[in-house]
């Protein structure tokens, strides 16, 4: 597998992580509809771009 599959995948897998993480503050504070809402938004926003973890 390539460097730049290895990243789309890590980046996905992140992207992920980081939208459930954002449910998860966001529980009680969203209606019962907003979560979908939200991740759509997310994923948009998200799109065509790499995320990669900050490095310490």
């Amino acid at each position: 597998m390539n460097t730049i599959m290895k990243d789309i995948i890590a980046s996905n897998r992140i992207k992920k992580e980081a939208c459930e993480s954002c449910k998860k503050d966001l529980q009680g504070i969203l209606t019962s509809e907003q979560p979908e809402k939200f991740e759509d938004a997310f994923y948009s926003a998200a799109k065509g771009y790499i995320l990669r973890r900050k490095e310490h």
